[in-house]
């Protein structure tokens, strides 16, 4: 790609970045701009780290396996024990994501013979009720308070999930269907969102409190 040609393409690059165009249509207007077809993905990428727009996966995954080998996990116990680990590293790291870290984590603690939980099979927890039950309460959350903290979400969500996995499973929602769907509403990045939640408490298991939810403070 000659020097021209390579600034015309940085140049569509960043204003679709700035437009938030998708991918598929940042690379459709490279395409028209003379790319061939078999360099979009390597010219999208190389260019998009040369402009500071991704992080170069390598820079990714290194970091990540810093924190991992950093992080304490023979305190991990439950699921959403490392869920809740799992998403400070993502808040720490640019480019990190939950299934990458997880994965990580998973490869450092077997090397370190550290057992980390799994996932809940879905006969026990969330799927124990039905889905929508679930996504309409963090939308009827979130309608009624854009704002609402972990503790909010667990009071509403802890009642609508059942099952053994009760409690992680909810914390689980909490990190993933609720962070998503927060972050839409109030129109901010995921990362952004995580690092503020990171540092709101968690939520204890009511089953081990007397007197259960009504213990929890909106």
């Amino acid at each position: 790609m000659n020097e021209e040609l390579k600034l015309k393409i940085q140049g569509i690059i960043e204003e679709g970045y700035a437009n938030e165009e998708s991918e598929d249509n940042i690379k459709m207007a490279m395409f028209t701009a003379g790319v061939p077809f078999s360099d979009l993905n390597s010219s999208f990428k190389e260019l998009s780290i040369d402009s500071g727009l991704m992080v170069d996966p390598k820079v990714v995954s290194k970091g990540i396996q810093g924190a991992v080998e950093q992080a304490d996990w023979t305190s991990i116990n439950e699921w959403g024990d490392l869920v809740e680990a799992a998403g400070r590293i993502v808040a720490e790291v640019d480019g990190a994501t939950q299934a990458n870290v997880i994965s990580k984590a998973r490869a450092y603690c077997k090397n370190e013979e550290i057992a980390l939980p799994t996932k809940p099979k879905s006969s026990g927890g969330a799927r124990a009720t039905s889905g929508s039950k679930v996504h309409n309460a963090v939308l009827a959350l979130l309608k009624e308070n854009p704002n609402a903290t972990r503790t909010e979400a667990f009071n509403v969500l802890y009642p609508v999930i059942g099952g053994k996995a009760r409690y992680s499973n909810t914390l689980y929602t909490i990190n993933s269907s609720f962070l998503l769907a927060k972050a839409a509403v109030l129109g901010i990045s995921i990362m952004e969102l995580s690092t503020e939640m990171a540092a709101q408490p968690v939520p204890a298991d009511p089953e081990l409190r007397e007197g259960g939810l009504e213990l929890f403070a909106a």
